[in-house]
């Protein structure tokens, strides 16, 4: 059976790209995650509260989780 063009692309970009960076998937997602915030942080100024980046934070975790368990083969 032929893996999906989306399985394939997560498949290459972990094998592949991650790899030649030196980074590791869990170490990709945090960086990922810290650039969002910061992005978050210098876009919205002072509207972005502590509870709105605790809530970000979390959205941003239960992605990574959702991500992960499609890499890991659950």
């Amino acid at each position: 059976e032929k893996a999906s063009p989306r399985h394939q692309f997560f498949h290459s970009w972990k094998g592949l790209c991650l790899p030649a960076l030196g980074m590791t998937v869990p170490l990709a997602l945090q960086a990922v995650g810290e650039s969002l915030l910061y992005m978050l942080e210098k876009c919205l100024g002072p509207t972005f509260t502590p509870a709105t980046r605790a809530a970000w934070s979390q959205l941003y975790g239960a992605v990574v989780q959702a991500m992960s368990r499609g890499w890991n083969g659950e």
